[in-house]
């Protein structure tokens, strides 16, 4: 009798314990994901590694596609109208669109990412005043910006503040184990100019130490006299690789690397795999710089 009693209790503490503990894996997987809208394929990383399963995320500028020149289509128009959360990061275009937005879909929830950066400026805007965007390619920025997103995704879905929080931290950590390995595969080239034809790289540059060296002035090609102290400059400080991004044409940037006998390179400061894609950049600077003859 004591056993089948004993039997019968045991056999009601682990029915418990699965109801239980099924219920809390329903309580995420079973839920009904957030629609979130990014900007930009690096945000889209941030919001899935935060938000999980919790988030269905679509993504505006597309691959291969630059945000300096993206108008929104009706159909993506669309797509936010239907979406829960919309997360800005700053770019250019996004300034009349969070306007539009918050006229026509007062009950959209405008996120503002960068909420709390400090923004640089970008040198070769001529004096404009003009905030450099590329914030995401500093990963130290990015835990701020994280922030912003998690914070979004409580205000909208509380009830999986926890889960979210969990992932949050998760993806802290990888931050700051990718920012210390750039940190030390960079440190011996502190000081060192790197050449990139649009000035996308600032942040990611000056955290580590090294100088941006644009090609463009105020988003256009140089004119024959910015040229030709751009080669001369080159040639001087024997530039073995002049970097370009695959959202423009590489035409100018090739002419001039054949007049000063250096390499193209291309790395893409929009990748979708934001991790990887640091290293990945770290890598190939570290390797351009190592080509250089020593003073």
């Amino acid at each position: 009798m004591r056993q089948s009693r004993f039997l019968h209790s045991l056999a009601a503490c682990i029915a418990y314990l699965l109801t239980t503990s099924a219920g809390n894996l329903a309580a995420v997987a079973g839920s009904t994901p957030l629609n979130v809208v990014v900007s930009i394929l690096p945000q889209a990383f941030f919001v899935e590694r935060i938000g999980g399963s919790q988030v269905k995320v679509e993504v505006l500028v597309g691959p291969g596609k630059s945000h300096h020149t993206y108008e929104p289509t009706p159909q993506q128009m669309v797509l936010i109208s239907k979406s829960d959360i919309c997360f800005l990061i700053g770019v250019p275009f996004e300034k009349g669109l969070a306007t539009r937005l918050a006229f026509t879909l007062p009950n959209l929830t405008l996120i503002q990412t960068q909420k709390g950066v400090p923004l640089k400026w970008i040198p070769e805007s001529g004096g404009q005043g003009e905030a450099d965007p590329h914030i995401w390619l500093d990963p130290h920025l990015v835990q701020i910006q994280a922030e912003n997103i998690y914070a979004g995704l409580v205000q909208k879905d509380p009830e999986h503040r926890d889960y979210f929080e969990t992932n949050l931290k998760s993806f802290k950590a990888d931050l700051e184990q990718v920012d210390s390995e750039i940190k030390k595969l960079l440190a011996p080239f502190s000081g060192s100019e790197i050449y990139v034809f649009h000035p996308a790289f600032g942040y990611f540059l000056e955290r580590y130490g090294l100088k941006q060296c644009s090609i463009e002035v105020e988003g256009k090609e140089p004119g024959p006299r910015h040229l030709a102290e751009i080669i001369s400059r080159m040639k001087e400080h024997q530039v073995k690789v002049l970097f370009v991004q695959p959202q423009f044409s590489s035409k100018t940037a090739e002419s001039i690397a054949a007049e000063v006998g250096a390499q193209v390179i291309t790395i893409d400061p929009l990748a979708p795999d934001y991790l990887a894609n640091l290293r990945e950049m770290t890598h190939q600077i570290a390797e351009a710089l190592s080509l250089r003859d020593p003073d």
